[in-house]
């Protein structure tokens, strides 16, 4: 499946070119972002698994033949992803150290509880162009949403673990370009930070669906608090408070939130004044439940 965003180059007639009939083809009227180009591919689609590839990036070799191997023999798995290694614009090899991303894709596999924790502690650490889903997967929760720029993949994964299990075969399988002057659309630019902030709330709030058993495997630390609830409202107050908190935090602090839910969710009100350094947050979301 070949989409293109309506693109001013030579891209419609060189894919129209190649005389090949399992090459579907599709031209988007107006330029709609990647997400709309995504969507229009998984929807004509009509095999079991569903790979997503940018035309800046590449497989290598193997790539689908390994990520397919292992959902055949896993049924209980939704998606299956693997490590990036980084490319520059000529193809060249480049260090996960000379890349803005570093080592944040290189992670371990983990339970989907656990896996639902790190995305909302630390954002999202699996690349996009490694990924094979189920093609009922996307049946289930969804298309990516249009109207995010900054990290639709990472939303996509929390409705997808919200669901199903994936799973990171922990080798490289894709080549991840990066394009000079910051041009990647993840690229830490100014403008790029500013909507990442209003994008990050939407991703957040489908935390706010979790149950209440659920939302206990993801954040343990609720779990003593969350018997003291009276009803189901005060509980999706907490959440939101929690929600609303995550936003605040500078990402030196995001490790310290289970340290924060802990010592002032679960110490009286005069021992939660003694948590240095979120005294003035801890009021906020202490204030949120009540």
């Amino acid at each position: 499946m070949v989409t293109d965003d309506h693109s001013s180059d030579a891209t419609a007639q060189e894919v129209r070119s190649i005389a090949d009939p399992r090459v579907s083809f599709a031209e988007l009227d107006r330029n709609s972002g990647v997400c709309a180009a995504v969507n229009a591919s998984i929807e004509r689609s009509s095999g079991q698994y569903v790979a997503m590839l940018s035309s800046d990036d590449l497989f290598l070799p193997a790539k689908l033949a390994k990520e397919a191997r292992f959902l055949d023999e896993h049924d209980d798995v939704g998606a299956v992803f693997g490590y990036p290694t980084f490319i520059d614009e000529a193809g060249a090899p480049l260090a996960d150290d000379e890349t803005f991303y570093g080592g944040v894709f290189r992670v371990r596999n983990r339970s989907r509880d656990q896996w639902l924790r790190h995305l909302f502690l630390h954002g999202n650490m699996l690349c996009s162009s490694t990924a094979l889903v189920r093609r009922r997967c996307y049946d289930e929760v969804g298309p990516f949403d249009p109207a995010l720029a900054q990290v639709p993949d990472l939303e996509m994964w929390v409705r997808l673990l919200k669901r199903h299990q994936i799973h990171v075969i922990e080798e490289p399988l894709a080549a991840f370009r990066i394009i000079d002057d910051q041009k990647n659309a993840s690229a830490p630019r100014p403008e790029g930070v500013v909507r990442l902030h209003w994008e990050l709330r939407k991703v957040l709030e489908h935390y706010l669906d979790l149950n209440r058993a659920e939302f206990a495997k993801v954040f343990p630390e609720f779990a003593a608090l969350m018997l003291k609830m009276k009803n189901t409202e005060q509980f999706k107050r907490a959440v939101d408070a929690l929600v609303r908190f995550r936003e605040t935090l500078p990402s030196s602090q995001k490790e310290e939130l289970s340290k924060l839910i802990n010592n002032n969710f679960m110490r009286p009100i005069g021992d939660r004044k003694k948590s240095a350094g979120f005294k003035d947050q801890s009021d906020y979301i202490y204030s949120m439940i009540q």
